[in-house]
């Protein structure tokens, strides 16, 4: 679990969207003062770790990483992960660069995160042309691709086991 200790304050935050949403108001960055668009980032940062972090999660683990295989398992997360996937299909603009529009915000990081260990998985995203999109977008950009590899790189994974 991710964990900073800010010492200027004496406050430790844990959990990465906690951490994202206290470093975006410490700073006044990445998080839309409009109420609006403020709630709306806060949704999208719930969806975020309430539904994609763990259904991403449990795909991963079943298909990857547990001992044994279980087919139904296998299937339901396989088909939950791709379900949110049509979901940020429908979330992301047609026409803007990022899940708010214009304005790049702790929304694009907290994704971002997630969809970059499904892609380093094996588990595809093209048949989601905005969030396959969005995603070459977050590529360009200099502080993501270090983040990327901050504190270190992720290990090559096997291909994920896929249901019978």
């Amino acid at each position: 679990m991710p964990v900073i200790v800010d010492h200027e304050s004496g406050l430790t935050i844990s959990e990465s969207n906690a951490i994202l949403l206290y470093l975006a108001e410490k700073t006044g960055k990445l998080l839309p003062t409009d109420a609006k668009k403020r709630q709306r980032a806060l949704e999208l940062l719930f969806f975020q770790a309430s539904g994609v972090g763990p259904m991403y999660g449990q795909r991963a683990w079943f298909t990857i990483f547990a001992p044994e295989k279980p087919a139904y398992a296998i299937k339901r997360y396989m088909a939950e992960a791709e379900r949110l996937n049509r979901v940020i299909e429908t979330i992301l603009p047609d026409d803007k660069p990022w899940f708010l529009g214009d304005e790049y915000s702790i929304v694009d990081i907290a994704f971002m995160g997630w969809v970059w260990t499904a892609v380093q998985m094996h588990f595809p995203i093209d048949a989601y042309p905005k969030l396959k999109a969005w995603f070459d977008r977050m590529l360009t950009r200099d502080a993501v691709r270090q983040g990327l590899v901050t504190p270190n790189k992720l290990p090559d994974f096997p291909a994920p086991a896929m249901a019978a």
